[in-house]
């Protein structure tokens, strides 16, 4: 679902969320961190079969995101709206830096880190802001119908 967001109102929107990176962020969070880093896995994987300049990276830093996140909600309070901010905040500037760091080597470019976020600025502020928005009330549906 996380990946028919991203593509139907991804394309043109410079103020769209990462519903991917969402979605594997949440699952860690109040999934656990199996079913994190098999999801960070998978979505990372489809994220990168639709572009292919990142697919190694993606499939790399997708669950390594998974267990950074799964950790970090063990050890706070998962409920947190500071948690999640936080952890999707980490989560943002692994994945820019790895996909800058990547593609530096991939291309032999020298695209620096802080143009790159300077770039993606409006993708980051609005997947932060969404990110307690969208996994309390999302959380609490499925905890209401027992399928976490």
């Amino acid at each position: 679902m996380a990946f028919l967001a991203q593509i139907r109102f991804s394309p043109g929107s410079v103020w769209c969320p990462d519903f991917i990176l969402l979605a594997v962020v949440f699952i860690s969070i109040f999934g656990g961190m199996g079913n994190g880093v098999i999801s960070g896995f998978l979505l990372g994987a489809l994220r990168g079969f639709f572009s292919a300049h990142t697919l190694p990276a993606d499939i790399v830093v997708f669950p390594l995101i998974a267990l950074f996140s799964s950790m970090m909600s063990g050890m706070f309070y998962r409920n947190s709206p500071v948690l999640h901010i936080f952890v999707m905040l980490v989560a943002m500037i692994s994945l820019v830096f790895a996909h800058t760091a990547y593609l530096n080597i991939l291309t032999g470019n020298d695209i620096r880190f802080l143009s790159a976020v300077a770039d993606n600025w409006r993708v980051v502020v609005v997947t932060l802001i969404l990110s307690p928005i969208i996994f309390m009330p999302l959380n609490n549906y499925l905890e209401r119908t027992g399928m976490i």
